[in-house]
């Protein structure tokens, strides 16, 4: 095969591959990633139905939803669900995440395929993905504990 024929094939794969990226994120619906929120995460109760959640934008967002989750002792833990185009898109978006922290604030998580827990001024937060979900808890609890959003987290993701 000559090195023309070879470089054409070779663009031609190129530009079908990122079609289906550009044009599957255009319509984010609600759909899809409220049926990923389970009614329940271990003695978590869903507190509310799922709805979709704008805070994400990426172009490469297929669907995405936001459900609470109330424990009888009265924690509270918020998940914002995105349900990205393929399993690299949710880990660079992880990663793009975790970059715009500073790394002193961010500890690893152990949570789905990848994660990080960290605390900004208003809140305990989990980021972690696990496919092609790419998934965002926060618990506004006050304490300096981490561990129990993290066991949230890994509660979370088997589900």
């Amino acid at each position: 095969m000559s090195f023309y024929v070879y470089l054409k094939k070779l663009l031609a794969v190129s530009i079908l591959s990122v079609v289906p990226l550009v044009a599957s994120g255009q319509d984010v619906s609600p759909v899809t990633a409220s049926k990923m929120l389970p009614g329940s995460v271990g003695d978590f109760r869903a507190g509310k139905i799922a709805v979709a959640t704008t805070t994400e934008t990426s172009r490469h967002v297929t669907s995405s939803a936001n459900r609470s989750y109330v424990s009888k002792d009265g924690g509270k833990f918020e998940v914002d669900l995105y349900v990205m185009n393929s399993d690299a898109v949710a880990y660079a978006g992880l990663t793009r995440k975790r970059a715009e922290l500073n790394s002193s604030e961010v500890t690893a998580a152990n949570v789905g395929t990848d994660g990080f827990t960290y605390r900004d001024e208003s809140a305990n937060k989990l980021t972690f993905f696990k496919g092609r979900a790419l998934v965002a808890v926060r618990d506004e609890g006050k304490a300096d504990d981490l561990e129990p959003l993290r066991n949230f987290g890994r509660a979370f993701a088997e589900t």
